[in-house]
């Protein structure tokens, strides 16, 4: 499906559920595609609601997913075309690398052509959480301040990802200010999540970081809550502001994904 001009109806049956794997597959997108199949509806109802797609509560995961990425002209294949791809109708989609790459270099960021495409992601991501940093958060602040805020299970999760000082921090208060009544209190905020996990995981000292991993997935959604609310990202363009906030959120999911299969396989 040629990402041109607009049209947000139902999918035809011919391209629905299995077919969109194979859709995905074939123009590169099979990764992200993915990634949004496995989140919750409603962190992907967010994405679609920052880039100004048409997702319906309800629809198959397939549909949800594929519009993120292929919807005509809102979507990501076709938000990172350039213009004369935009006025060519032999211009084909947009694969994965070229959405990441392009929207990294619109964000002024260098790499090394043979980088794979999820380290670019991963720029993405650390310069995103880098600007949420700067303009949301007191300076002065360290990584490991924000981390101590939480309850064990989910700061050493978050530990294990690996991420930079903003990047964690950037995590972290976005969690604290998902979590709590009033979005300034990070105290009230690490005390709502510590009864959630108490709740929700009645045996905590018995659980692994593979757990906190699963914990914090199902609190992504509160991450990119508290990004999409962010003042206007500092990029020279709205819609790779936008296109920047939705890769970031795409690839921290994949990230926490992936690291909870990998303790798991570990049996920690």
């Amino acid at each position: 499906m040629r990402a041109g001009a607009d049209n947000v109806g139902p999918l035809p049956d011919m391209i629905r559920h299995q077919n969109l794997q194979r859709l995905a597959e074939a123009q590169g997108v099979e990764r992200p595609f993915g990634i949004l199949l496995r989140m919750p509806e409603a962190s992907r109802l967010l994405i679609g609601r920052l880039l100004g797609c048409t997702l319906r509560c309800g629809e198959s995961p397939e549909q949800q997913a594929w519009r993120i990425i292929n919807q005509n002209l809102r979507g990501l294949q076709a938000r990172t075309h350039r213009l004369t791809e935009q006025l060519s109708p032999f211009a084909r989609n947009n694969n994965w690398w070229e959405i990441v790459t392009r929207t990294a270099r619109r964000w002024g960021l260098r790499f090394y052509p043979g980088l794979k495409d999820e380290e670019v992601e991963r720029l993405l991501f650390e310069h995103q959480a880098a600007e949420f940093v700067r303009r949301e958060l007191p300076r002065g602040e360290d990584a490991g301040q924000s981390l101590a805020e939480l309850h064990p299970l989910l700061s050493r999760a978050i530990a294990s990802l690996g991420l930079s000082d903003d990047g964690t921090r950037a995590l972290v208060a976005a969690l604290l200010r998902g979590a709590a009544a009033a979005p300034a209190d990070a105290h009230d905020g690490a005390s709502r999540l510590t009864a959630w996990l108490k709740a929700t995981t009645p045996w905590l000292w018995t659980t692994s970081i593979s757990t906190g991993l699963q914990r914090l997935q199902q609190r992504l959604g509160d991450v990119y809550e508290a990004w999409l609310a962010q003042r206007s990202p500092a990029c020279a363009s709205v819609n790779y502001g936008k296109v920047g906030l939705a890769l970031a959120a795409i690839h921290l999911h994949g990230l926490v994904e992936r690291t909870c299969e990998q303790f798991d396989l570990a049996g920690n």
